[in-house]
């Protein structure tokens, strides 16, 4: 179970995770991970893109909540969490500092919110 961190306000499920370069596995970088479900993709800031000297892998066309399509630049990395590991995670680039998890990373867990007590659990079954 994890806290919901209180670096957001209102407090939001958010953790630390392990960022690794897809081609180079001694590049990585520890970073704060927001869940955003409502989000298909998941987002990395651009300061680790540089961290990790990332290099684009595509673009594609995206909509926020605002539906006007942007296009994005794609980054190719590999994620550790809580012990387990993802390969080959689409993440667009972002101005913003937090790591965003999107529904492409999500859904490869359970995730549970509990509000009310301000944790959440994400597991792999």
């Amino acid at each position: 179970m994890h806290p919901y961190s209180f670096a957001f306000n209102p407090p939001a499920p958010a953790f630390e995770i392990v960022i690794q370069h897809p081609d180079d596995p001694a590049r990585t970088v520890p970073a704060l991970a927001q869940l955003d479900t409502a989000a298909d993709l998941s987002c990395i800031p651009d300061h680790l893109i540089a961290a990790l000297g990332l290099e684009r892998a595509d673009e594609t066309t995206t909509a926020g909540y605002d539906g006007r399509p942007a296009l994005n630049l794609l980054y190719l990395i590999t994620l550790k969490i809580n012990g387990y590991t993802i390969e080959r995670v689409r993440a667009i680039a972002i101005s913003d500092p937090v790591f965003l998890l999107g529904r492409n990373v999500l859904n490869h867990f359970n995730l549970t919110l509990r509000g009310k007590d301000q944790t959440f659990d994400i597991i792999d079954p």
